[in-house]
């Protein structure tokens, strides 16, 4: 099922529920959703057995939105000429390193070049993007799930243990079964 919801508070979501009475009757395994905690709350209330899975473009947003807020620090801290050149190429740190084209990947080095700081934000960011794209299987998207929390912690940036803390909220108590369903899903699409 997919609809458009009028509005994103509880009360309005609540009110979709009881116009739509066949809403109700579906018995969802699993509900994609923005990362917003009052979709939480409604899902587990329309549906208590339905998995709860964040949606990568979420959860990318917020690590990427970490990288920008930690080179905006680092950006203060730097001289007019490196200052100048890490504004004008801010959004190299966001794309995966391996789409980007050489004559950028050398601007992106030069960057992170910068600081130490930001180069390791950006690895961060980096390590998200192989977690979620290349995990085989629920037991190694567990795996890399944690160790990318550590390096994440590691990093010991306010922005971080802020995106982390949204993200882990969110994740924590379904991840292992999201990881499953994700997999399972595409085990059985291959056939």
């Amino acid at each position: 099922m997919l609809d458009l919801l009028a509005g994103r508070k509880l009360e309005d979501l609540r009110a979709y529920a009881r116009q739509h009475p066949d809403f109700l009757t579906l018995k969802p395994k699993a509900v994609v959703m923005d990362l917003a905690q009052v979709y939480h709350t409604w899902i587990s209330e329309c549906f208590p057995g339905a998995i709860r899975i964040a949606d990568r473009f979420h959860v990318h947003g917020y690590v990427i939105e970490s990288v920008q807020d930690v080179r905006g620090s680092v950006q203060q801290m730097l001289g007019p000429r490196a200052k100048a050149i890490l504004k004008s190429h801010h959004r190299l740190l966001n794309p995966p390193a391996d789409t980007l084209p050489e004559k950028s990947k050398a601007q992106l080095d030069r960057l992170l070049g910068f600081s130490p700081l930001l180069r390791s934000v950006w690895e961060w960011k980096e390590a998200f993007s192989r977690w979620y794209d290349c995990s085989p299987d629920a037991r190694i998207a567990s795996l890399s799930f944690n160790r990318w929390c550590q390096q994440g912690e590691s990093i010991s940036v306010p922005a971080l243990l802020h995106t982390q803390s949204r993200t882990l909220q969110s994740w924590h108590f379904s991840r292992m079964k999201s990881a499953s369903f994700i997999w399972l899903k595409i085990s059985t699409t291959n056939f």
